[in-house]
């Protein structure tokens, strides 16, 4: 009896021990894919060969940390860039005329101003969109193969009109800033009635959506319309000037009420 509970006292001890070990692994992989999104918007930032190499080199190292952090939990790993690549056809099918294939690491000044791209496709699924130059077909989606990916529809039920897609490795100033072109976005699998907006300020307010701590702000007491805007510890306050105002705040999902402010002292008072 006595060796049978401390058999059963050592195993109990060996759980506590790996539950605490895959706690600080879990954290870990955390901050490297967090470190992962900061080096891919870095990468949009930097404007010399040699300063993308290196920054390239040291994403493909988190990439690999990652990796074995992933193994080292027992969840599924991918290869850098696994999904990443979108293709670009002058097809509505993508069937025919393949016009180029771009991942987010793509040089967008490459593309022709003047070709033109009528359908994507990412993951073997194609979707039909606004017809326009391959050049802006990069900037607007290069991210869409990211499994992060939020797709901008000027449409309030993402049932048609994809305007765009972005990602926290976007650069935001490369997307279109005129014409009310985001009226939804879709997270995963949810579609979020939003304020409208243009392309370009949709990518600012909702960069950060898809981080765990992110802070959402609404135009409706109860949180359940008109997302104003998504915000982490990173997001810069002063650029979501022009949003509109808020009237209630989501954190760690719980919504609450408040009094009404604009969107930027919002931001200051509650980001994360």
């Amino acid at each position: 009896m006595k060796k049978s509970l401390l058999v059963l006292t050592m195993l109990t001890a060996g759980i506590t021990v790996q539950a605490a070990d895959d706690s600080r692994v879990r954290s870990g992989l955390m901050e490297v894919q967090s470190a992962q999104s900061q080096t891919q918007i870095l990468f949009n930032e930097v404007t010399t060969p040699q300063q993308k190499e290196r920054v390239r080199y040291i994403n493909q190292k988190l990439a690999q940390a990652e990796n074995y952090l992933q193994q080292a939990l027992n969840l599924p790993t991918n290869p850098p860039h696994q999904g990443q690549n979108v293709e670009f056809f002058r097809s509505d099918s993508c069937s025919s005329e393949l016009v180029g294939v771009v991942n987010p690491t793509t040089d967008c000044n490459r593309f022709s101003l003047t070709e033109k791209v009528w359908a994507i496709r990412v993951n073997g699924q194609c979707q039909d969109i606004d017809d326009t130059t391959a050049q802006n077909a990069c900037r607007m989606y290069q991210n869409a193969g990211n499994t992060e990916a939020v797709k901008v529809y000027k449409s309030d039920s993402c049932g048609d009109s994809l305007s765009g897609i972005f990602s926290s490795y976007t650069n935001c100033d490369t997307l279109s800033d005129s014409g009310n072109s985001a009226w939804a976005i879709m997270v995963g699998s949810q579609c979020k009635n939003i304020a409208d907006t243009t392309l370009k300020k949709s990518c600012i307010a909702f960069k950060a959506i898809n981080s765990p701590r992110a802070v959402k702000f609404y135009h409706s007491d109860s949180c359940s319309d008109e997302l104003v805007a998504a915000v982490d510890r990173n997001t810069n306050c002063e650029s979501l000037v022009g949003l509109g105002k808020v009237w209630a705040v989501e954190i760690n999902g719980q919504c609450q009420d408040i009094s009404d402010l604009e969107i930027v002292p919002a931001c200051q008072r509650f980001k994360p």
